[in-house]
C-alpha cells in the first residue's frame, strides 16, 4: 500500500513540473491542476493514516479538510469542503539506499536460526582469557635513562628484557622522574610483543606499565630475572 501512495505522489509531481502552474496561478487550467493535487494528497492522507497518522493529519489540515476516519465506499476524495491553503504541508525527509538498509534488519533463514544459537551480549571493558595471554608482558631491567630533546614529557630508556640485545623504549613519565639516571636498575613491567612506533624519531620497541598522574611505573622484587613472563 505504501508503494502505490507513492507511486500516486510521484504522478502528482511529476504533473507539477511538467506543467509548472506557479507560472500562471489564476489560469482556469492551473486551478484545475492545484485543486487535483490537493483532492490526491487527502486521499493519499487517508491512506497513510494506518502508519503515519500525525503526519496524514497534519497533511489534511494544511489543506483545509477533515481526514474521514476510514476509507468507506462511499468515500470520495474529490468531493467535500473548498481546498484551502491554510499551513505548509508537512514534509518528510529522504531517505537515501543506505539508511535504508540500516533500517531493514535481514532475513534469517530457519536453518541457520535454528544451527546458530543467539549469542549473550558483550560487556563493554570485558576480554577473554585468550585475549589477555596474546599480550606478552615481561620483567626488564633499566640499564639507561635519558630525556628526549624537545619533549618535556619522555624519557628514552633501555632496558634488558632478557635478549640478545637490549630495547629502546620511550615513555611519557619524565615528569615523574626530574632525575631520569635514577630509574637505572630498577626492574619495571614492559609489553613485550607490541608492535614498535615511531615517537620523535626513536623507534620505541614496548611499553612499560605505569599508574595513575602523574604516571608512577610497576616495579618488581630485584629477585625476578630479566625476560620472566608476568602471568
Amino acid at each position: 500500500m505504501v508503494r502505490l501512495v507513492n507511486q500516486v505522489a510521484d504522478a502528482c509531481n511529476k504533473q507539477l513540473q511538467a506543467s509548472k502552474p506557479w507560472e500562471a496561478p489564476s489560469s482556469p487550467a492551473s486551478r484545475r491542476l492545484l485543486l487535483t493535487c490537493a483532492r490526491a494528497l487527502r486521499a493519499i492522507s487517508v491512506m497513510l493514516w494506518p502508519v503515519m497518522p500525525v503526519f496524514a493529519d497534519d497533511l489534511c489540515a494544511a489543506f483545509g479538510q477533515a481526514r474521514p476516519g476510514t476509507w468507506s465506499a462511499e468515500f470520495d476524495p474529490f468531493v467535500g469542503a473548498p481546498v484551502v491553503a491554510r499551513a505548509r504541508p508537512p514534509q518528510i525527509a529522504r531517505l537515501d539506499a543506505q539508511q535504508v538498509a540500516r533500517l531493514v534488519a535481514a532475513p534469517e533463514s530457519k536453518a541457520s536460526v535454528q544451527a546458530t544459537p543467539a549469542a549473550p551480549p558483550a560487556t563493554t571493558g570485558i576480554i577473554g582469557f585468550d585475549d589477555f595471554a596474546r599480550v606478552e608482558l615481561k620483567v626488564a631491567v633499566v640499564r639507561a635513562a635519558v630525556r628526549v630533546p624537545k619533549a618535556d614529557k619522555l624519557l628514552k630508556l633501555t632496558v634488558d628484557v632478557g635478549e640478545p640485545e637490549p630495547r629502546t623504549i620511550v615513555a611519557g613519565i619524565a615528569a615523574s622522574w626530574p632525575d631520569p639516571e635514577a630509574l637505572v636498575g630498577r626492574r619495571i613491567v614492559v609489553v613485550a610483543n607490541l608492535a614498535p612506533r615511531a615517537l620523535r624519531g626513536i623507534t620505541s620497541q614496548g611499553m612499560l606499565l605505569a599508574a595513575g598522574d602523574p604516571p608512577r611505573i610497576l616495579q618488581v622484587d630485584e629477585g625476578v630475572v630479566p625476560g620472566t613472563r608476568v602471568k
